[in-house]
């Protein structure tokens, strides 16, 4: 018999992995934490899910909470900051540089539409739409004794759908209205100035999301 080590072992067991992998997907959960009251999903994983100003696309699609609120790769103190009829910023800070994000709503169809900002510690302030959810799902575990790999690990997942990105010291009123994103004027700092580059931050916009979640149009 060959051990677990052996080259056809480990070939085996990349492909049963494969195969649990496949069937270990699930639907949507509720989860204990949240965006607009405590205790809050760490603004260290929402930022993990961001796609860096130097990228395009998405890179981070999925965290899973159970085993990573609390954890060593997601520590810090979760900040918050209050402002009367608001929902909370919720933030996390090292050194000068702060990430966070504000809890716009969720659609008819479960997508959480959260509002992220990233600073660096200069005069920048990037402000994000992202749309998110929670989805149960299973990660596998070796029985050695019975020469299985079965998906019987729990797993509770962040996934990002995608994101918007609304430009540097973006302020405007959003609001979420069943599956519709309601995205208005601009009136941040670079409100009016020109040359932003941004062709639609001067007008009110109302974007769709596809009842599944799948899609912005």
């Amino acid at each position: 018999m060959k051990t677990p080590d052996s080259p056809v072992s480990k070939a085996i067991l990349a492909c049963a992995i494969a195969l649990a992998g496949c069937s270990a997907r699930g639907g949507e959960a509720e989860a204990p934490w949240g965006f607009s009251e405590p205790p809050y999903v760490h603004p260290r994983i929402v930022e993990d899910l961001s796609t860096w100003l130097s990228d395009g696309g998405d890179q981070v699609v999925a965290v899973n909470l159970l085993e990573s609120q609390g954890s060593n790769r997601y520590h810090g103190d979760v900040l918050t900051r209050e402002v009367p009829g608001e929902p909370p910023f919720v933030y996390a800070c090292d050194g000068r540089a702060t990430f966070g994000y504000e809890h716009v709503g969720t659609t008819a169809s479960g997508v959480h539409v959260l509002r992220t900002s990233s600073s660096g510690g200069g005069s920048g302030v990037f402000v994000d739409l992202m749309l998110v959810r929670f989805e149960s799902d299973r990660g596998v575990e070796v029985d050695w004794e019975g020469c299985a790999i079965r998906p019987t690990r729990p797993r509770l997942l962040l996934r990002k759908l995608g994101a918007i990105a609304l430009g540097d010291r973006w302020s405007g009123r959003l609001e979420v209205r069943g599956n519709d994103v309601f995205v208005g004027r601009d009136e941040g700092f670079f409100a009016g100035r020109g040359g932003r580059g941004d062709a639609w931050s001067g007008t009110e916009h109302v974007l769709t999301l596809h009842p599944d979640g799948s899609a912005v149009r």
